[in-house]
């Protein structure tokens, strides 16, 4: 069956990479959400969708993940047309906190220890470039680790 003959699609297929055939339904008048299988798309999806559109619909907009900003270690790009969903590891360091993307796409093998080490995500607007040094917005995958980050001893 498909969720037209029950309900509205709001949007299918999105500007998202990973997570470009994400979409939104609306049956009986509660969000339905279609979540990408591959887990990279799927975190993309419900980092950038799911949980803002929740936020907005239950929690009158308040930012359910917080964001930090950090200084980026490397360069990172986006692809022209797409918004790049790109996790990060974060560490402080004497001159404040700094944000090292993982690898550039989520995908292979090495995908679920990319997640487990990342502590938050960069958003890249389609065909932006980023330079090592430049401040990035990083939103935080687990706000709670932020208690267990040891910050530099001072001099």
């Amino acid at each position: 069956m498909s969720i037209e003959k029950v309900g509205e699609v709001i949007f299918h297929g999105t500007t998202l990479s990973p997570g470009k055939v994400s979409g939104v339904c609306r049956v009986d008048g509660k969000p339905v959400f279609l979540v990408p299988g591959h887990i990279g798309s799927a975190t993309s999806c419900i980092c950038n969708i799911i949980i803002p559109i929740i936020s907005k619909i239950y929690y009158d907009g308040m930012e359910l993940l917080p964001k930090v900003l950090a200084k980026l270690t490397t360069p990172v790009e986006a692809r022209p047309g797409s918004y790049t969903f790109r996790t990060v590891s974060l560490e402080w360091c004497n001159d404040g906190l700094r944000a090292t993307p993982h690898l550039k796409r989520l995908g292979g093998s090495t995908l679920i220890t990319i997640l487990s080490k990342a502590g938050g995500f960069i958003l890249i607007p389609p065909g932006v470039k980023l330079s090592p040094g430049e401040i990035v917005r990083v939103t935080l995958l687990n706000p709670l680790e932020v208690f267990s980050w040891k910050s530099p001893e001072k001099e």
